[in-house]
């Protein structure tokens, strides 16, 4: 049901009043879910833009913070499914001195060698499985307590505490085993 005039108004201002105070943290989320740092304000723009649209569906007693956050998860998740059709349609091959090819990424130019050269925190976040990297990105570095992971993951916290455990000896791990520079 489409909400009168006046009912988007209040609606609206519901959502300044309880939405937008997240937007920090949406985009502290976004960085560390997008590598570069246009695609994160895009993936925030876009989840704010889905948040709203659909903020009349939510409860009064919903945890905000945590179902702006899974928007933005599930955004970013449909937003790289559609860069890989994309890509796999037309991924560009070009030959390089030796007469091997590579591929090269068609938004920045950038070869592997290139893109491997980023911060090893990054690079092995980006190692984990993406359950593993959310729970760590959602816990240690946007401060969401366990307590709000489990209620939003609809896991037990002890489920949470375990995993989040196993992610971080893996990343540790991962950081350990960095190539030498």
């Amino acid at each position: 049901m489409i909400p009168s005039p006046g009912d988007r108004g209040a609606l609206s201002r519901d959502f300044e009043r309880r939405a937008l105070p997240h937007v920090a943290g949406l985009r502290a989320l976004a960085a560390n879910l997008c590598s570069r740092s246009e695609d994160a304000e895009e993936l925030v723009q876009e989840t704010l833009f889905l948040a709203l649209r659909a903020f009349g569906s939510l409860r009064v007693d919903s945890n905000v913070r945590a179902w702006l956050f899974q928007v933005a998860r599930n955004a970013h998740r449909s937003a790289c499914r559609r860069r890989l059709r994309r890509a796999e349609q037309a991924w560009p091959w070009p030959e390089r001195e030796g007469g091997t090819t590579e591929p090269v990424d068609p938004r920045t130019g950038s070869r592997p060698e290139e893109l491997a050269r980023g911060c090893d925190l990054r690079r092995a976040l980006a190692g984990l499985p993406s359950q593993q990297r959310e729970l760590v990105i959602s816990s240690l570095l946007l401060d969401v307590p366990r307590v709000e992971l489990a209620r939003t993951l609809h896991w037990p916290e002890a489920t949470v505490r375990t995993r989040l455990l196993r992610a971080r000896r893996l990343l540790r791990r991962q950081l350990d085993e960095r190539p030498a520079a």
